[in-house]
């Protein structure tokens, strides 16, 4: 695993890949020394592993079977998107990096790239912000501190 690796689309953060086996990568971690915490929760019935890596950085979604389904990085994680987008920015920020933005589910996503998307918080500064209609609904300074990569067909 690499903190400063590039972020990619509909396929990877940090090294570790949507679809890889969770438990080579935690192996990994450990034979690395590198910090990480597991839980279990149950979502529609299914049990899946949420997994904290390295104080927060970087998060695995794992099904039963260990198959990681979704990865995720706050600011703590170092890497970027074509060095122009990463987790921490605002939302001024990316909308000024950026030619198009999309709200979807309660993701923000860049120029139709469909693989990853900034997850928009619930709430901010006391004002609640789970249903919106576009861009212009949220504040420029609204921190977006997820960076989520997902299988480009997520939302369908």
């Amino acid at each position: 695993m690499n903190l400063h690796a590039d972020i990619v689309p509909n396929e990877s953060i940090g090294g570790i890949q949507i679809g890889q086996d969770a438990n080579p990568v935690l192996q990994e971690l450990e034979d690395n020394g590198v910090r990480f915490s597991k839980s279990t929760f149950l979502n529609s019935e299914q049990q899946f592993h949420r997994i904290s890596i390295n104080n927060g950085a970087l998060y695995l979604i794992a099904n039963s079977s260990g198959k990681i389904v979704r990865i995720w990085c706050t600011d703590l994680y170092k890497g970027s998107y074509k060095s122009v987008l990463r987790p921490g920015m605002t939302v001024s920020e990316a909308v000024e990096r950026t030619g198009k933005q999309l709200v979807i589910h309660g993701m923000l996503i860049l120029d139709g790239e469909f693989g990853m998307g900034f997850s928009i918080p619930d709430k901010f500064e006391g004002k609640f912000y789970d249903d919106i209609e576009s861009v212009n609904d949220l504040p420029g300074h609204m921190k977006l501190d997820e960076l989520h990569v997902m299988h480009r067909e997520w939302w369908r």
